[in-house]
């Protein structure tokens, strides 16, 4: 059985809702992924080493979320995850609250897909998807 779980590919899920992680995990959950799930809070605040997290649990794909202060948490991520090269930046799907404001700050990138809130759960699983198979492809 255990084995069976190591087969499936891992999602980690980052983000500053304990309600929106719930919902994430399950809904990669049934889509057939293992979940892992951290606050990006703790992260910032040096509570949990992100390197760290990244190492232990080997993701194949990320969803995090850039939350207000959108310029403050995009340069945490760019310089924490990105630049740390803990994966492709192909394997992360962004969330967001407002996608408008993100996508100005972020400019053009074939990289990285962004998704805004409301969530389309949809599209979600899709980019998820999307992620892994540029992985699985590179």
């Amino acid at each position: 059985m255990q084995n069976t779980q190591r087969a499936r590919p891992c999602v980690a899920i980052i983000n500053t809702s304990e309600e929106t992680i719930q919902l994430l995990q399950d809904l990669m959950t049934d889509e057939g992924f293992t979940t892992v799930a951290a606050y990006v809070p703790e992260f910032k605040r040096g509570e949990r080493d992100i390197v760290a997290f990244f190492q232990e649990h080997q993701p194949q794909a990320v969803l995090y979320d850039i939350a207000i202060p959108y310029i403050q948490n995009w340069i945490f991520f760019n310089e924490q995850v990105l630049a740390r090269n803990l994966l492709p930046a192909s394997s992360f799907v962004l969330t967001t609250t407002n996608r408008t404001a993100l996508g100005l700050l972020v400019g053009p990138t074939s990289a990285i897909e962004l998704i805004g809130r409301p969530f389309d759960l949809d599209s979600i699983v899709q980019a998820v998807h999307r992620a892994l198979d540029s992985r699985n492809t590179a």
